[in-house]
C-alpha cells in the first residue's frame, strides 16, 4: 500500500519508551519480522511484569534507567513512544547517526483496509474524537 513505512524481516529497530504505545510497537515489530530492543527511562522494576515476561520470553535485549547510547547502536530504525521529546539524547544521537526515526502513526499507516482518521496530541483526544465519531455518523458512515 502507498505510504506504508517499510517494515521487513531482520530489520533491527528500538523503541524508545515502554509506556502503552511502546509495547504496541515492539510486539507489531516483532510480528513483522523485525529483530528489536527497547529502552526506557524507568527503572526495569518500573516495567509492567507481563511486559518483562514478553522481554524475556522473545529474548528482545533492554536498557533501562537511562540514555545509553549504546542502545542505538546497529538499529536501522528508532520508534519513539509518543511522550519521547524529539529533543532527549537519544533521539538526537539518532538523528547524528541517520537512523530513521519513525513514530507508532508511521508504522500503522497504510496497513488498514479502511480510511483512517487519527487523533494525536496531549488533550481534547476523547473531546475530538467523539465529535468525529458524531459526524461520521450523521454523515451515514460507520466509524
Amino acid at each position: 500500500m502507498e505510504g506504508r513505512l517499510p517494515v521487513r524481516p531482520g530489520m533491527r529497530a528500538g523503541i524508545l519508551g515502554l509506556g502503552a504505545a511502546g509495547r504496541a510497537a515492539a510486539r507489531f515489530l516483532l510480528r513483522e519480522g523485525a529483530e528489536i530492543r527497547v529502552c526506557d527511562q524507568a527503572a526495569r522494576a518500573q516495567i509492567a511484569p507481563d511486559f518483562l515476561d514478553f522481554l524475556d520470553k522473545h529474548g528482545i535485549g533492554a536498557f533501562f534507567g537511562g540514555d545509553d547510547a549504546a542502545f542505538l547502536d546497529g538499529l536501522d530504525l528508532l520508534v519513539p513512544a509518543p511522550g519521547v521529546p524529539l529533543d532527549s539524547p537519544l533521539v538526537v544521537e539518532a538523528k547524528k547517526r541517520g537512523i530513521a526515526i519513525a513514530g507508532e502513526l508511521a508504522l500503522a499507516a497504510g496497513r488498514f483496509p479502511a480510511p483512517v482518521v487519527a487523533v494525536t496530541g496531549a488533550n481534547g483526544k476523547t473531546t475530538v474524537t467523539g465529535l468525529i465519531g458524531h459526524i461520521l455518523k450523521a454523515a451515514g458512515k460507520r466509524p
